[in-house]
């Protein structure tokens, strides 16, 4: 997408409403599952299915396996952006996206000159913080059963793109030096090397041996206009050919590298035709559909589709489609798919709907081997450019050809059925709640335990009651298709909580235990039940306690037991807990003596707990234990995380 102003997207994140209701599968997911084994009285584990094949190309085909498949996909520019994308953002993403039906996900590995985040800050610089984002979205497109495609530098200049590489670059003055100066070829060359060899830090897969990414593109929406190198045009054959040569060099560069992706150009797919007076048509923007893909190292042909920008009715839009899929089948001998396409906003909703229907139907109709629109974003993202796809407004829309292009792939015998990616398990005393990774082939699911079948359902979760509490069990989840076929299952165990087999807590003679106290015995945290001062409980001392959850750490807390923070922090006046040190101070919401209120904007949401984990092992944190121990195990630490957390 182009042609609109990089916006201040920090006001844009500061700005943003967040869900207090996000699950705690996406919080575990944020802070790290494995770093949660064992607290709060329940268990996270992730397990993995097969590793999936490459998506490859065969004819005219997108195959897996060797199987024809259709995509139905989208667009999100923010899910890896340097300052918006987050794992939490990511994880927010992905849900929507699986919920969806969304298999096929294009995004950019493009950023240059920004900050902390951006891909390229300096030349020859990675920044390492804005890969681990992307290996993050890598690792987790897999759980929810999403291709990428990954592009890899940008026409327009949102986060730099040519515009910053012709910066940087001595003796480059114009855009069309970026396709011939062999400084600004060579940087380009060092990015894509570097993306491609990269080791995931979640995964341990180089980026060129992870089936996760279907395909590679050249650049975002690559042109060489009339203007490309000043005032002097060099005339329309001359920048076909330099864009020419561009592609065919910079796609076999990246086929000696990595021969396992596909790589197409990222075009918008313009024409050019002698004699028209259309500007999409003419020699202006260098393009040539059918010249720039008919390059041997170039798999799929790649078009966009934006009336609003391009000044044609919204109807021509299915002419577009239909001609561009024909020329790539028929004439291109390849796949063809529309790589970004929508209708502005100022249209409004329901023209936005009707026209998409009949986009969606002419896609379809031509068998387009994908379609990705121009993007899809969680609710609460600000409509920047009037491009924004939510849910709640249009996925009945886009339903209809998730739909279509899923028959279509079970009829070519396309898309495997093929066992979920991952399973999650939640353990109580009694009770294992699963969920698990959408297989867009499956009509139901099968869960079992232990080898046997307890329910079948076509949601993708479920929970399993009626356990003993402290078993272990083997839970399993197995796609059924259609036709009834099943697959094998993925499987993880789960142990559930045993809250009877502990020791209570000894009444300490002497101490002063008021209702709500809490101490911690046997790993398990307890609380006093009443007022009392006598030296013994008045009544049998496992009446004294009830169960609050574990905390496994099996050693008896001997400082602060009896919640008064003498020895652990006294809980400072609540002008002095200003945790993120901004002037706003943390607020006890219910009047418990507990600070819940961590960023102090008068509400308990998920950016309290957040920051709460970012910031508990600070100075105001461990200096006000008692204000902020929320586990009752008279210090704070990474329960306290999960307890705050449980309060959501």
């Amino acid at each position: 997408m182009t042609r609109y102003p990089a916006p201040d997207r920090r006001a844009q994140i500061d700005d943003q409403p967040r869900d207090a209701g996000i699950s705690r599968r996406t919080f575990l997911g944020a802070v790290g599952a494995g770093s949660l084994l064992g607290t709060a009285g329940a268990s996270s584990v992730r397990a993995a299915g097969d590793p999936t094949a490459f998506v490859e190309v065969e004819g005219t085909d997108f195959v897996v396996d060797g199987e024809p498949i259709y995509f139905h996909g989208a667009n999100n520019f923010w899910i890896v952006d340097a300052y918006r994308g987050t794992e939490e953002y990511i994880d927010e993403n992905l849900a929507l996206f699986e919920e969806m039906g969304i298999t096929f996900l294009r995004t950019f590995v493009t950023c240059e000159g920004g900050s902390a985040g951006c891909y390229i800050p300096e030349p020859y610089v990675h920044a390492e913080e804005g890969f681990r984002t992307l290996d993050y979205l890598v690792a987790r497109a897999a759980d929810h059963g999403i291709r990428l495609v990954l592009i890899l530098a940008d026409n327009w200049d949102h986060n730099g793109g040519i515009p910053q590489y012709i910066e940087w670059i001595d003796g480059a003055d114009h855009h069309g030096d970026f396709y011939v100066d062999e400084d600004a070829k060579d940087l380009y060359r060092w990015h894509v090397e570097e993306v491609l060899t990269r080791e995931n830090t979640v995964t341990g897969l180089e980026y060129r041996e992870d089936p996760t990414i279907a395909m590679w593109e050249l650049c975002n929406e690559p042109r060489l206009e009339g203007d490309g190198f000043g005032d002097e045009d060099p005339g329309y054959e001359e920048r076909a050919s330099i864009l020419e040569d561009w592609i065919a060099e910079m796609s076999a560069f990246i086929k000696e590298i990595d021969p396992n992706h596909l790589v197409s150009t990222g075009m918008e797919g313009f024409y050019t035709r002698e004699g028209s007076s259309h500007w999409f048509e003419n020699e202006w923007t260098g393009q040539d559909f059918l010249r720039h893909h008919d390059i041997d190292t170039i798999d799929a042909a790649s078009f966009h589709l934006y009336p609003y920008h391009w000044d044609f009715p919204h109807e021509y839009g299915t002419v577009w489609i239909t001609e561009h899929i024909r020329d790539a089948h028929e004439t291109l001998g390849m796949p063809g798919y529309c790589g970004e396409f929508n209708v502005n906003a100022t249209s409004g909703l329901e023209t936005r709907h009707e026209v998409l229907a009949e986009w969606y139907e002419a896609l379809d109709a031509s068998n387009a081997n994908a379609a990705m629109i121009w993007q899809i974003v969680v609710d609460g993202t600000e409509d920047h450019d009037g491009f924004q796809v939510y849910q709640d407004e249009s996925g009945d829309v886009l339903d209809v050809y998730r739909e279509a292009a899923r028959a279509k792939s079970e009829a070519l015998g396309g898309a495997p059925l093929h066992p979920p990616s991952s399973v999650v398990v939640e353990t109580g005393a009694d009770a294992i709640a699963v969920e698990w990774s959408r297989v867009s082939e499956a009509s139901e699911y099968v869960v079992s335990l232990d080898g046997d079948a307890v329910e079948t359902t076509a949601e993708t979760a479920a929970t399993v009651g009626g356990l003993e509490g402290g078993l272990e069990y083997e839970v399993g989840v197995a796609a059924v298709g259609a036709g009834g076929e099943e697959t094998d299952l993925t499987t993880t165990s789960a142990t559930t909580v045993d809250e009877t087999n502990v020791g209570y807590p000894e009444w300490v003679s002497g101490d002063v235990y008021e209702d709500g106290d809490r101490v911690v015995h046997d790993g398990i945290v307890w609380e006093a039940q009443w007022y009392t001062d006598d030296d013994e409980p008045r009544f049998e001392s496992g009446y004294a306690w009830s169960f609050v959850e574990i905390v496994g750490t099996g050693v008896e807390s001997d400082e602060g037991e009896n919640g008064d923070g003498d020895e652990n922090g006294s809980g400072g006046d609540p002008a002095d807990l200003d945790v993120t040190g901004d002037g706003n101070p943390a607020q006890d919401l219910t009047g418990d003596g507990l600070y819940e209120d961590i960023t102090g904007d008068g509400q308990l949401g998920f950016n309290d707990v957040v920051t709460f984990f970012e910031e508990h092992d600070g100075a105001v944190v461990q200096d006000n234990v008692a204000s902020f121990d929320f586990s009752g195990n008279g210090q704070v630490g990474f329960t306290d995380v999960v307890a705050l957390f449980e309060r959501l």
